[in-house]
């Protein structure tokens, strides 16, 4: 059975979290509204560092995203 959204395990300080992908939890769910304005819209209600990480992604010539796990 494969997951709707896969889940990882990344290593948060010293110990390893399994983790979703934000954008994959919002293509899973199929939203209506654009990536950023729904991470906008719901961010808030989490506290960054307990409920959610967020890296800057390396850009390829293009302008650098914020990624969400």
């Amino acid at each position: 059975m494969t997951p709707l959204v896969p889940v990882t395990v990344r290593r948060v300080g010293e110990s390893e979290v399994q983790t979703v992908d934000a954008r994959g939890l919002h293509e899973a769910l199929e939203v209506g509204t654009r990536f950023n304005d729904w991470i906008a819209r719901h961010i808030g209600q989490f506290a960054e560092g307990w409920d959610f990480y967020s890296v800057l992604s390396e850009s390829s010539g293009g302008r650098p995203s914020v990624e969400y796990a």
